[in-house]
């Protein structure tokens, strides 16, 4: 092989090698530095679990960006979480609730969450990745509990691995997300430990004395 083939088919070799490679991304929790966002925090969550909605509602700024259609502030919530007849996947209250409970980081004067959103490595593209959030979880060789086990992720980055254009398929009470190890073997894990850098993350402003949420959008 002429040496400049040669020197392509090693480039391109190492390129699909570091892209099946598994980055680390451990929780963080910037904004607990601050006690008065802990006990905002912890104050929207004790809302958010009652489904105080007028209390948690209050939470949002009048500007809150909801949407990047426009929708903004606690009408924008109201508009597209609690209008009766709407349909989601995650109801509000889990959705809010999962999201501020998986850390934060602090980006000038504003705190976001989940920690990955603003913690991801630059070189991987969030949509075509998704964090593992948790430890030890199970990777299996099937989207089924009856799957060999292949391994285990503890707070990881992988690459998706799309089977047929197909992202994820349910079985055993569970939607499967199909991943790349570093191995290069696709894998299956549960959603309830994978998230999607793209998908919901809330962000909050201290303003004058009282915490805010600034958004609480996903996508791009």
């Amino acid at each position: 092989m002429p040496r400049l083939l040669l020197l392509a088919a090693l480039a391109a070799s190492l390129t699909a090698s570091a892209s099946a490679q598994v980055a680390s991304l451990p929780p963080r929790d910037e904004g607990a530095q601050d006690p008065s966002f802990i006990a905002f925090r912890a104050k929207l969550l004790t809302a958010a679990a009652a489904r105080d909605t007028s209390a948690v509602l209050r939470a949002f700024a009048p500007d809150a960006t909801i949407s990047f259609g426009g929708d903004s502030g606690p009408e924008g919530v109201r508009d597209l979480w609690l209008r009766p007849g709407i349909e989601r996947e995650t109801d509000f209250w889990t959705a809010l609730v999962q999201t501020v409970s998986l850390g934060s980081v602090v980006q000038g004067d504003i705190v976001s969450a989940p920690y990955y959103f603003l913690a991801m490595p630059e070189a991987l593209d969030p949509f075509e990745h998704v964090v593992v959030v948790g430890e030890q979880v199970r990777v299996r060789s099937e989207p089924t509990l009856s799957g060999s086990v292949l391994g285990s992720l503890t707070y990881q980055v992988v690459p998706r691995a799309p089977v047929d254009g197909v992202f994820e398929t349910t079985a055993d009470g569970y939607t499967w997300v199909p991943i790349r190890l570093a191995s290069g073997e696709r894998g299956w894990i549960a959603d309830t430990f994978v998230r999607s850098p793209v998908g919901l993350r809330a962000g909050f402003e201290k303003r004058g004395s009282t915490w805010q949420i600034l958004y609480f959008v996903e996508g791009d």
